[in-house]
């Protein structure tokens, strides 16, 4: 019986290239017809760019959203930006330069501003870019305004690597109730409040036009919806400094109607790109 064994052992090694034709399994081919009716349907998807602005709008946080706007820009695949902003402002022009680049994709693709809880000041001149603003009810926006604050040191002491001084502090501001809340608020001299009272007025009024420009609204009358007042939802719809009272699935439903309306395609969910 060994020999036998030993036998077949050797034949399969001297033989090897015809055993394994002769023993080769041969592929199952799906007919065509079938293959046709069963192939999986591509699920359709839209991609939606998302830039979350929070916090203080600053020159570090101004270049990241910049190059961010840049890159939904030029990606085709994506078809409208949703803007989440949380954030009480900054530096007026970072907020400027913010705006700018939103208002020129907004041209291009439809860009819907969600607010999430704060949307003011040099961050609610960034929404002014968007195609349309949405709030929670309880959300605030506003602060439609201006304020330069200096800081004044006197009996300054270096000791070693240490410095010590006492700090004065002054607000100089435009719109009434600015800096309502402001710490700190003490004198200047005459000319030097006088400087700086010119240069923040043409910042409040190139701010106010932007805002009565962008939202049809009167110059005429600032007063009832800048002079740095805060709004809720229901007043800002009010005063129109925002469209509609609203949340997360009010803004995505928005989108999908925006990119029809300009032709485009938004139908499956939506894939969101950070």
């Amino acid at each position: 019986m060994q020999k036998i064994i030993k036998n077949i052992i050797l034949a399969a090694v001297f033989c090897g290239s015809s055993i394994c034709t002769a023993w080769q399994v041969k592929p199952h081919v799906m007919p065509e017809s079938f293959a046709v009716q069963h192939k999986p349907e591509k699920k359709e998807e839209t991609k939606i760019g998302v830039l979350k602005i929070l916090g203080e709008i600053s020159i570090e946080s101004g270049e990241k959203y910049t190059e961010r706007l840049y890159d939904f820009a030029h990606d085709n695949a994506i078809k409208a930006i949703l803007l989440i902003i949380d954030s009480g402002g900054g530096a007026a022009g970072i907020g400027d330069l913010v705006f700018r680049e939103v208002k020129a994709l907004s041209s291009i693709k439809p860009v819907v501003v969600l607010v999430a809880g704060w949307c003011c000041s040099a961050a609610y001149h960034i929404a002014l870019g968007g195609n349309w603003i949405i709030m929670p009810a309880s959300a605030t926006v506003g602060s439609i305004g201006v304020y330069h604050m200096v800081e004044k040191h006197t009996n300054s002491k270096y000791t070693g690597k240490t410095y010590s001084a006492d700090v004065e502090f002054d607000v100089v501001y435009a719109g009434k109730y600015k800096v309502a809340t402001h710490p700190d608020a003490l004198p200047l001299d005459e000319e030097g409040r006088a400087l700086l009272q010119e240069s923040v007025n043409r910042l409040y009024k190139n701010f106010i036009t932007v805002v009565a420009q962008e939202r049809n609204l009167s110059i005429d009358n600032a007063p009832e919806w800048a002079e740095g007042r805060h709004f809720d939802g229901a007043r800002a719809v009010e005063n129109k400094l925002v469209d509609q009272v609203g949340g997360f699935s009010d803004a995505l439903e928005k989108v999908r109607e925006l990119i029809t309306t300009r032709g485009g395609s938004a139908s499956g969910k939506f894939v969101f790109v950070y």
